[in-house]
């Protein structure tokens, strides 16, 4: 009975390396896609905020009647 639970263990511990070797790529794709993701959301707010602050700075010095 023992050889029995011991041989089901060795073979438990074959098949969760199995499912992680087909899991763990597709975890790191999704992953790696959050990140570029996120950065490029962070780009364009950097993008957006420069064009904003551009905007602010060039009507900064004119009067009413000069805009």
């Amino acid at each position: 009975m023992l050889r029995i639970v011991n041989r089901n263990k060795c073979e438990r511990r074959g098949s969760i390396a199995v499912e992680f070797a087909l899991i763990a790529p597709i975890l790191l794709f999704m992953m790696i896609g959050m990140i570029v993701y996120g950065g490029w959301f962070w780009l364009a707010h950097s993008v957006q905020s420069l064009a904003y602050e551009s905007a602010r700075a060039s009507l900064g010095g004119l009067d009413a009647a000069e805009r």
